[in-house]
């Protein structure tokens, strides 16, 4: 089945990677939501959109069970602090469930 995401704005953007990884992530496409974040934390977005960025990199590796990659993620989250309670929350559960 193929996917077909239209999304305006500048390709090269970290606001355009991010909603294209969030694209990919809700259609279940992991290995390319995945390379979207990345390619989006190269890019120089704010904090906020950084800290969302690592929050759903953290959600992808732990729904794959890769949890070295899901606690070094959800780590980036608590450190970047941004003030965001229910991804903290989440980030700090994550992380004392993986323990």
């Amino acid at each position: 089945m193929a996917i077909i995401i239209r999304l305006a704005g500048d390709p090269l953007s970290g606001k355009y990677r991010f909603s294209l990884a969030r694209a990919y992530m809700n259609a279940g496409k992991h290995a390319d939501a995945l390379r979207a974040f990345r390619r989006a934390l190269a890019t120089d977005m704010n904090e906020a959109m950084r800290a969302y960025s690592y929050f759903n990199l953290g959600r992808i590796h732990e729904e794959m069970g890769n949890f070295a990659q899901m606690k070094a993620a959800f780590e980036q989250v608590l450190r970047l602090a941004i003030g965001d309670p229910e991804i903290e929350g989440y980030a700090r559960q994550a992380l004392e469930r993986d323990r």
